[in-house]
């Protein structure tokens, strides 16, 4: 019902000659906070909720995609990383990587690598190397911040 009344209102700001369906879905995209704000996790026998600011990086292994928490607790998660990607808010989340999804402040350090590629130090650490391709690199040091 909200999203019918944004759709009416929008509506009725642009006259017939000026509108354009694609701006109209943009406008309410950006409007949309909807991002995902827990994850439902098996755990053990049970089904337990994890919030999504309790989650530390997502990464794939094995055909499997993974998280884990701030308290270096690991979790199975029933979704692709590239679902997962669109199911977070981009201001705390960032896909670094075919392996990785992190949140901004599981960064602990950034080092130059070679060819202008970056790794990354994450917290709790991973056991794997976390590694930015120079053509992302650029991107990711504007998310950060630089």
């Amino acid at each position: 019902m909200e999203s019918l009344d944004k759709l009416k209102h929008l509506k009725r700001q642009y006259n017939k000659q000026d509108f354009n369906i694609d701006q109209l879905i943009a406008q309410l995209h950006g409007q949309s906070n909807n991002y995902r704000k827990r994850f439902l996790v098996k755990h053990g026998q049970k089904l337990t909720s994890i919030d999504t600011d309790e989650i530390a990086f997502f990464y794939s292994e094995d055909r499997l995609t993974f998280f884990r928490t701030w308290d270096n607790r690991q979790y199975l998660a029933d979704y692709t990383l590239e679902e997962i990607g669109e199911m977070l808010d981009p201001a705390d989340f960032r896909r670094i990587n075919r392996a990785f999804i992190v949140h901004i402040k599981s960064i602990a350090a950034i080092h130059n690598y070679f060819n202008g590629k970056l790794k990354l130090e994450l917290k709790p650490k991973s056991d794997k190397e976390v590694i930015i391709s120079r053509e992302s690199a650029a991107d990711f040091k504007v998310w950060m911040g630089k």
